[in-house]
């Protein structure tokens, strides 16, 4: 058999072979092929190493060892492994090799080997050579051999090693759509679709995932639809709900979630994301209540603190950042466990503790744990005996397949606290600082570093203990290593605690800036948690407004409006909503008095023409993003604020809308369309009572 072997050729080469060389690989083979389907990885591996080594590149069996050697690290998740011997089998062969008409299989196994380590791009053409040669039906492929042991064992053997060819048009889907290239999925999942309409499900699920990717929502929601009818399940749900996510559709896709729940209520990721979608709607505390009820898992519990921060439920908030950290402490030798035949099987060995340096490994049985056998002991029993108090030892007599004699340990017990819990440890540090309990926060921030002093919420911490909370409270030492930390953090919150720490070195020109670089949007949200920052910023940088005002007073007094307005343009950006709305109404009176007052600058003009190009594209996001662009240059240019307020109609964000509208009327009270324009906020707070209906 060639590379570019066609099945029917194979089977009359096999037929040669295994009657020429009977028994070829059965007696030699058979006793790894069983540990193999025994799921008794390590034995198939180290059973088909030798044969490896013995066959070298040229024996007759050469090929045929290194696939199996391949897929028997590709079943025990050792991918690269497996992506070695598959690869080799492949290429080594040549004429007069053993190839019991595998070739199908060995583009496939070497295919999903790629994908499973992620080289989704590796992985394609490997799908697609198995695509063209695989029988439509594996169990076929030796219908015209006479009957015979060779046969039967082929049979048994080899025919399960085989995809039918509508499971490598799927695969070949699957790897499409890893790599973006939705198009081809769709016409390869159609392919599996079209050669197994009957077990489609799964295939059109993925042809809806598709028609998401490339924002054809109508065709990816009949499609989705199509699967449910077909065969509802969980995934299938969960697609569908982020198609509705997408669209902005967010009950449609909270129900679709909940739908996905009520298949497969541990389902985590329905959970998050019901919260997640109450979250981007600012209603934490249904957030909260929606993870409560949830499974537990790190993405769970992560979510729950931060919603229960938005909420404003500080004490609850502090309570489940410390249930997370005891998930992530541990007190024991090490090791993870799994009933087998009523023993403990080792199934993972964790890093760094006791287990490891002593070398146990995965698949170990154990016996007996102080000399009480482990047979029939209770999960919860077995890992109290293996997590005794720190410094405990623990006797284990463990079996090992590569042993003949069992094996006694002596471990030692130990603490460790997992370097995750460093998030959990920055909430509370800055939780407990913002209510008061500094000594705690400093603890806390402390020990998050020692974790990570790389994660997000580890510098946020140690920054916040650095620079201190309110005016009468000043910072501690190194705000300047402070402040090059967070200049290198890109998330809004980061640049309000930056603000905060440009205010404490008395910088507050470079505070006001940093300030008004964040969107209106974030610091109009009602995050509790997020509005504490906020309001902290805008308390320390009062000196400096003040002063503005100041300076702002003595230019109106000298009749000098020009630069006066450029100074209410700075001011504007760092007050509160309701000193903006009172600067822009007394604006609005000064435009009355001198209608050349307020010009629009070439570069804001700039940005209003591109948002005007993008309302046309129907791409309001994005028109969105250029108009507040414009706004920034030119602050009380009054039909910016009446443009964007109609393209947030379009995205049906009716807050936004109404206070863009309702600042172009304090800048305009006398409009011509006043009337009209009030007339709209009027419906604009009735959809509004609509949606949180």
């Amino acid at each position: 058999m060639k590379r570019s072997f066609v099945p029917k050729a194979c089977l009359c080469l096999f037929l040669a072979i295994v009657i020429v060389l009977p028994l070829a690989a059965e007696k030699k083979y058979k006793e790894g092929l069983d540990a193999l389907n025994a799921g008794k990885y390590n034995e198939a591996i180290a059973f088909f190493q030798k044969q490896v080594e013995k066959e070298k590149d040229s024996g007759e069996l050469a090929s045929h060892s290194s696939f199996l050697l391949g897929l028997s690290y590709y079943n025990n998740r050792q991918y690269p492994e497996a992506i070695k011997y598959l690869d080799r089998a492949i290429k080594i062969y040549r004429e007069g090799m053993h190839a019991y008409i595998l070739g199908d299989a060995w583009y496939f196994w070497l295919g999903k080997a790629y994908y499973d380590n992620g080289q989704y791009k590796e992985a394609i053409p490997c799908f697609r050579k198995a695509s063209d040669v695989a029988f439509l039906m594996p169990a076929k492929k030796y219908d015209d051999a006479p009957n015979i042991p060779e046969v039967r064992f082929g049979k048994e053997y080899y025919i399960p090693l085989s995809p039918p060819k509508y499971a490598c048009y799927l695969w070949l889907g699957n790897a499409l759509y890893s790599d973006g290239q939705y198009e081809e999925a769709i016409g390869a999942l159609n392919k599996a679709i079209e050669l197994n309409p009957k077990g489609s499900g799964y295939c059109r699920t993925m042809v809806a995932a598709s028609f998401r990717e490339l924002k054809k929502y109508e065709e990816a929601i009949k499609t989705a639809q199509d699967a449910i009818n077909l065969q509802p399940d969980d995934f299938t749900y969960m697609v569908l709900a982020s198609i509705y996510r997408d669209q902005g559709e967010n009950q449609a896709a909270i129900s679709t979630y909940q739908k996905a729940i009520g298949l497969k209520p541990d389902n985590v990721d329905a959970y998050v994301n019901i919260a997640s979608l109450y979250m981007s709607d600012e209603k934490y505390s249904e957030a909260a209540d929606i993870l409560k009820k949830a499974p537990s898992s790190p993405k769970v519990g992560l979510n729950l603190c931060l919603s229960l921060m938005g909420a404003g439920k500080y004490d609850e908030a502090i309570s489940a950042c410390g249930d997370e950290i005891k998930k992530w402490t541990m007190t024991g030798v090490g090791i993870e466990i799994a009933l087998v035949d009523k023993y403990p099987v080792v199934t993972a060995v964790m890093p760094s503790f006791a287990a490891e340096r002593a070398k146990i490994q995965a698949g170990d049985k154990i016996v007996s744990i102080n000399g009480i056998s482990a047979r029939g002991l209770e999960v919860e029993k077995i890992k109290q005996l293996l997590g005794p108090e720190e410094g405990t030892q623990v006797t284990l007599v463990i079996e090992r397949k590569s042993e003949k004699t069992p094996l006694n340990v002596i471990l030692t017990s130990e603490f460790r606290i997992n370097t995750n819990a460093a998030t959990s440890f920055g909430m509370r540090s800055m939780l407990e600082f913002i209510t008061g309990r500094v000594e705690e926060a400093d603890k806390d921030a402390k020990n998050a570093f020692g974790l990570d002093p790389n994660n997000l919420w580890t510098k946020r911490a140690i920054s916040l203990t650095q620079i201190g909370w309110n005016s009468q409270k000043t910072g501690g030492e190194n705000l300047a290593e402070t402040i090059k930390m967070l200049s290198g953090m890109a998330e809004d919150f980061d640049h309000l605690l930056l603000a905060l720490a440009y205010c404490r070195t008395g910088n507050f020109s470079q505070a006001a800036e940093t300030y008004a670089s964040v969107p209106g949007e974030y610091i109009e949200s009602i995050n509790v948690f997020r509005h504490e920052f906020v309001a902290a910023v805008l308390e320390a940088l009062e000196p400096y407004t003040e002063k503005e005002k100041e300076l702002i007073k003595t230019l109106e007094e000298k009749g000098r409006y020009k630069e006066a307005l450029n100074e209410y343009a700075q001011l504007v950006k760092i007050s509160s909503d309701k000193e903006a709305s009172q600067i822009r109404k007394h604006v609005g009176q000064l435009m009355k008095t001198t209608p050349d007052l307020v010009s629009l600058p070439e570069e804001a003009r700039k940005h209003i023409l591109r948002a005007e190009v993008l309302n046309g594209d129907k791409n309001f996001t994005r028109a969105v993003a250029e108009y507040n662009e414009a706004l920034k240059i030119a602050p009380f240019y009054s039909e910016t604020y009446r443009a964007i307020a109609l393209t947030y109609e379009e995205l049906k964000a009716y807050n936004q809308a109404i206070k863009s509208l309702n600042a172009y009327l304090e800048l305009c009270p006398d409009a011509p369309d006043a009337r009209a324009l009030m007339d709209k906020i009027i419906k604009w707070e009735f959809l509004l009572e609509e949606q949180k209906k």
